[in-house]
This record gives structure tokens, sequence and C-alpha cells, in this order.
């Protein structure tokens, strides 16, 4: 599973069958889904659940929804649950989506993983990753590349790749992308990675491939952690933008469960959106400059506590360290020349600035897309997105009072700025200051208002109306049932 960009229960659509069901009938088929599978309902996704079931019903063939409760409720029913779950799970992703995450596997899990193997003299030389939830594959497949990419050779990598939905594993298996699985990737990486294929399809490479292990697994299940399936004493755990689905219960449990997969200081990369829980048992967050939502398994030690941050995989000799002391000790004056009238400094070019600066962003250049977004807010100081980007930035590196300042900065040049009421209720939340979250919350969602379902909003290249709109009706239902 992974984050939707498009309306749940999209063939229930097409039945034009969205009939009021009875509601012990409708009971028992979400009991049903939520026992099996985790996913949650309330009031903010009702309508999907009964136009999947509709869907059921129609393209199965049966008299009506209590024919279906009854299917789902017996043992045999295993392929009509599953077809119920397909339809409530949407499968969108492409590769090497949230780039500052994987710019921060190459540059700075992967070393540091390499680099305790070999303090501990491990003759250990495979890195385990898994991504679960994976979808279609995409995001699997960008892992196998990725760690194949930064490790030394004679290194070796394996990916797990699983998800609920066995249609979705058939794909992925496949390796089979169009242009929009690949809208992250560049020429030169398509043709790295990819063979071409008939009409823009493209299919990942095949020893990249055979880095790749698909099967299916329910995280909401008791299947894992274990080694011999592949789920157990990992490097690095992905798992994003699936607790969307999930209630609050059973997203801190399958968090719990992932963090017992990972071995001593391994990695968990979760969803920028993803609800977790306020305390993480097992894992702890990582001060990852550019990157979001990264949290690592504290290692088993003693003595001085560890830091969160990743040390870097090199640190300079004591002599380079000299060095680059003396070379920068200012150089002797030279005598002042004659003053002359100094020609106007050229304009610094807007275009440019603001270019660097959400270009920065995306690779995960945190400090330097910080510097241009400063630029970019002091050539254009009622830039609402401008302000949005560097609240964006310093709330990733934890620096909250400043997020919050341009963020509000944000709001009060454009009212409307839906992701930047989302960022301060956030921020705010954070705080333990439900209230006033609630409040940024009702904002954004009246910002999202006047937007279609497809519409990207300002301030991201992939963030839909129609996903954000979906992420706060559940957490504002959720507050409600909390309640």
């Amino acid at each position: 599973m992974s984050g939707p960009e498009e309306p749940l229960g999209r063939a229930a659509l097409r039945t034009g069958r969205e009939r009021a069901i009875a509601e012990p009938t409708l009971e028992r088929i979400g009991a049903r889904l939520t026992a099996h599978c985790g996913l949650a309902f309330g009031s903010h996704n009702r309508p999907d659940l009964v136009r999947a079931v509709w869907s059921g019903v129609s393209e199965l063939g049966l008299a009506s929804p209590e024919h279906l409760a009854s299917l789902v409720e017996h043992p045999s029913g295993a392929l009509q649950l599953a077809r119920l779950v397909g339809e409530l799970t949407v499968r969108e992703s492409y590769f090497f989506r949230l780039p500052e995450q994987f710019a921060y596997l190459r540059a700075r899990v992967v070393p540091e993983l390499v680099r305790q193997r070999r303090a501990r003299g491990s003759t250990d030389r495979t890195l385990r990753a898994w991504s679960a939830g994976c979808a279609g594959g995409e995001e699997a497949y960008s892992l196998a590349i990725a760690l194949h990419e930064s490790v030394d050779p004679g290194w070796n990598v394996e990916v797990l790749g699983t998800d609920i939905n066995a249609s979705y594993l058939d794909q992925a298996r496949a390796a089979d992308y169009g242009p929009w699985s690949l809208r992250g990737v560049d020429a030169i990486e398509r043709a790295r990675y990819f063979v071409a294929g008939d009409r823009g399809v493209r299919r990942v490479r095949e020893d990249l491939r055979r880095l790749v292990h698909f099967a299916p697994l329910n995280l909401a299940g008791a299947g894992y952690p274990d080694p011999g399936a592949r789920t157990g004493g990992l490097d690095v755990v992905f798992c994003r933008n699936v607790f969307i689905y999930f209630d609050a219960e059973v997203v801190a449990r399958v968090v719990a469960r992932l963090a017992t997969c990972l071995h001593d200081a391994g990695f968990a990369f979760f969803g920028p959106s993803d609800p977790l829980p306020a305390r993480i048992v097992g894992l702890e967050r990582v001060s990852a400059r550019g990157a979001t939502m990264v949290f690592r398994r504290p290692a088993e030690r003693t003595g001085a506590a560890r830091s969160a941050e990743v040390r870097p995989a090199h640190r300079p000799s004591s002599s380079a360290r000299s060095a680059a002391r003396e070379a920068a000790r200012p150089a002797p004056v030279a005598p002042r020349a004659p003053r002359t009238r100094a020609e106007p400094a050229a304009p610094p070019d807007l275009e440019r600035v603001r270019s660097e600066a959400l270009a920065g962003a995306a690779r995960g250049a945190a400090a330097d897309a910080e510097r241009w977004a400063e630029q970019w807010v002091a050539l254009e100081p009622s830039s609402a997105p401008a302000h949005y980007l560097l609240g964006h930035l310093r709330g990733a590196e934890g620096r909250r009072a400043e997020a919050a300042a341009s963020l509000r900065r944000a709001l009060y040049f454009d009212p409307s700025f839906a992701l930047a009421s989302f960022g301060m209720a956030e921020l705010v939340a954070a705080d333990g200051r439900a209230a006033e979250a609630r409040g940024f919350l009702l904002n954004a969602l009246e910002a999202l208002a006047e937007r279609s379902d497809r519409d990207v909003l300002p301030g991201s290249d992939e963030i839909t109306a129609e996903w954000l709109r979906r992420i706060i009706t559940s957490r504002l239902a959720s507050e409600r049932d909390a309640r």
C-alpha cells in the first residue's frame, strides 16, 4: 500500500451504485476488514467503504451487500476479502519518491552501516532492506538501486518488497514501468537502470531485479519479524505512507514490531504524513539534515549515550585538521589600492534563486536549500511559497520556533496556503496544543475546498488536494472518535 493521489474505490465509482447499505451489514464488512488487515473506518472514509462494497456486489454478481458480508466472514471468502482490500488501498508510487530520504540513505546511512560492520570485525558483507507496503515495486527497486550504487565492490544487497495486495506484487515482479512511475527519474538514470520497451514502458535491469524478492505480507498480522522470511536482522526498513490507512492502535503496534525487525542501530524510514505515535517503542528519531521521518534502533552499548545524529563516515585526521586551520588563517593584508568608483552590482536573478532553493530541497541538500530560500525571501518578501519552503526546511531540522515563524508569514501573505496550515498543525500538535492544531487543520480543509482532487498544491511537486484532504479528514475523524 502507498500514499493515495486519487479517490479510493475507483472501480466502485464506475458502477454508479452508491445506494445506502444497512448499518449492521456495513459494520460487519468493516469489522472483518479491520480484523484482517488493520484498515480503520470512520465517518471520513465511510463513503469509500460503501462504494467498494457496491463494486464488489456488482463484479461478483451478488444479490445484495448482505451476501458479500457473509462471503467475507466465511473462511472460504479470502479472495473476496482481498478484492475489497484492493478497492480500499491505492497503488500510487514512483521511483525515488521523497528524494531527500534516498539522499540521506546514500550519503549517511550506508557509510555508517559499513563502518559499524568493519568496527565489529564482521565478515558479513550484505546489506538487507525491506520495503513494507511496496505497492507496484517502485520503492523496492529504488532501494535496491540506491544501496547497490552506494556500496563498495564485494558487498551484496538484498531487498524484500511486501504488500497485502497480490495483484500489486505481480506488477512488481514484472518490473515494467511507464512515464508516471518514472517521473522522478532523469534521462541519465533511465538509461542506466532500465531497458527501454514499447510506448514509453521501461523494465528494470535484470541484475537489479535479482536483488529484490517480493512476497505477500499483512502488516497487521503476526508473521514478522522472521529472519527466515527476510523480515529479521535488517539494516533498513522503508514503510512510507502506509499508516494513513490504520487507526492509532494498529499504527503503534506495527511500528513497534517493525523496530524489532532491525538489528541494533538499523534505520527506519517513514512517510511525512504517517500518523506516528509521539513515542515509538524501540526507535529514536535521527537528526537528519534535509530528510524527515528517519528513525534508528538504539545500539546496545554501555557508557555514554550515543548521539542520535549519525556520525560522518570519515573524520579528518589531526594533520588534515591542522592543515585546514592553517589554510583558514587570514592572509596578510595587502596595501589598499586607490579607491575607484565601483560599478553597481548586478541584481540577483530571482528565477535562479527560486530554482536553486527548490532543487536543493528536492535533492536533500538542506543547508544549501535554506541559504537559497533565505535569498528568495529577501528578493520576494511577500512570497508565501518562499516562506513556506524556509519553514519546511527548518521544521525538518527540529527548529520548531523558526519553522512556525516562517509558516505564519506564509499564511499572512496567503491565508489559503493549505500546506502551510497543515505544517502549523503538525508543529502545534507536537507541543500538545490539540485545539490549536485542529483549527489549523480546519483552515487547511477550507483552503482545499476550491481545488479539484488532481490539483498539485503550491509548495509541493507531488502532493495533491485530494491526498491532503484525505489525510486531514482522517485526523479530524480520529480526534472525534477519541473524544
